[in-house]
Order: C-alpha cells, then sequence, then structure tokens
C-alpha cells in the first residue's frame, strides 16, 4: 500500500483540478524564446497561449530595433498572474519579466525585455544608456529633445546614474527623461545604425562606443551638456 500512496495522491490532485476547470497543462508554456509559467491566481491553457503570442511579438520588435538576434532558445522566463490576483504593471527582476495577464501591454513589455537583452549584451551598461533605450524601445520612437527643459546644472552621466536610486522623486524623473533624451538624441544625429553597431562589438562599454561614435563618453558628455 505505502508505495500505492504517490499514485493515489497525484490521482487525487488531478481529479481536484479538473473540478475546478484548472489544467495541469496551464501551469506552463514553452515557445520559441520564454519559458512561460502561472506565478499567481488562475491561468487557462488559451491565456498562457495568447501570452506567449504576445511575448514572441513583443520578442520579435525589441530584437528589430536593437538590431541583434537575440537568444536562440527559451531562455527567458516569464510570469503570468491571473486575472483573480492583484493588477499590476509588467516588471523585471533580473532576467525574468512578470506581468498580470489583464495588464499584457506590449510598450511596457518591450521595455522590461530591452533591459533583459541589454544585460545579455552588456554587462557593464550605464543605468542613462539601459533606460534610456528601453524608452526608445517602448515608446517606438526617439523624444523631441527640442522641447526638453534646461537640464538643471551640469549634466553628468554619473550624476544620472545616481539619481536613478532616488525613488519618487524629481531627480528621479528628470534621470529617466534625459536619458531618453540622450539616446534619442544619438538616434537623430547620428542614425540608429550606430546604436545597433555597438550591440555588435566586443569590449567595455565605453570601448563599444567610442568605436561606434568615434569619441570618448567624456566627450560625449560635455556634448549633451552643451545641449541642455
Amino acid at each position: 500500500m505505502e508505495n500505492k500512496r504517490p499514485l493515489i495522491y497525484f490521482i487525487l490532485i488531478v481529479a481536484c483540478l479538473s473540478m475546478t476547470g484548472v489544467s495541469l497543462a496551464a501551469f506552463s508554456k514553452e515557445t520559441r524564446h520564454f519559458r512561460i509559467m502561472q506565478f499567481e491566481g488562475t491561468i487557462s491553457g488559451a491565456e498562457l497561449d495568447e501570452a506567449g503570442r504576445i511575448l514572441e511579438a513583443v520578442y520579435a520588435d525589441v530584437t528589430s530595433y536593437l538590431g541583434i538576434e537575440g537568444y536562440k532558445s527559451a531562455c527567458i522566463e516569464a510570469r503570468v498572474c491571473g486575472r483573480d490576483s492583484l493588477r499590476a504593471s509588467a516588471r523585471r527582476y533580473g532576467s525574468v519579466i512578470t506581468f498580470h495577464i489583464e495588464d499584457a501591454d506590449p510598450a511596457t513589455l518591450r521595455h522590461e525585455l530591452t533591459h533583459i537583452l541589454i544585460d545579455k549584451y552588456f554587462s557593464n551598461a550605464p543605468l542613462w544608456f539601459h533606460e534610456g533605450v528601453a524608452q526608445y524601445v517602448e515608446y517606438a520612437r526617439p523624444a523631441d529633445i527640442g522641447k526638453f527643459p534646461k537640464y538643471p546644472g551640469r549634466l553628468s552621466f554619473a550624476k544620472l546614474n545616481n539619481n536613478f536610486q532616488k525613488d519618487d522623486t524629481k531627480e528621479e524623473e528628470d534621470a529617466y527623461l534625459y536619458s531618453y533624451g540622450i539616446i534619442s538624441y544619438l538616434i537623430e544625429k547620428y542614425g540608429e545604425d550606430k546604436l545597433k553597431s555597438m550591440f555588435g562589438k566586443s569590449g567595455h562599454f565605453s570601448g563599444r562606443f567610442k568605436k561606434a561614435y568615434g569619441k570618448t563618453l567624456n566627450d560625449f558628455e560635455d556634448e549633451m551638456d552643451k545641449l541642455w
């Protein structure tokens, strides 16, 4: 009898799930680039399928904007919260994306996925680059930098990076705005191809930047300070 207990328990679990309309297959799904898992609340198999379609479409958009191939197999974990769980916007924790099935906004997912793919290609990209590129991909266009207000004080990349740590402050808001502006300036003045070329180079971030744009980060920082 002892040996049969695990089987009995399994049958009971399956029976309970069947009575509640939940399938074992609904707990996870694998697509070309994602391992999608039920995280909180109830998720149907059809909803996991829909989440997979949304994520793969977002993946195609992001890799196109960045000019990269990305992952060749299902290496990105996505956790999906059901309709009966607390609703929240998509979030990234390391290389994991978590989102609510009713808030699967493609723009927000593009933003979070961009961070994951930047991490894949750069081990040391600064926060202003991370957030600037993520916003560019999220909004699917460069910002209108001609309408930006004058930056308070000297524009410093180190200061921008530090201000991202000041949650819910004007400094943090400005860090996001001007990081988006910096990437928008690079795209409008030098073209998308130079930005994409950074992902195809090797070495430290500063070295990649110089190879792509023919100038050091310090020189570029001075250039941006004069603009704003």
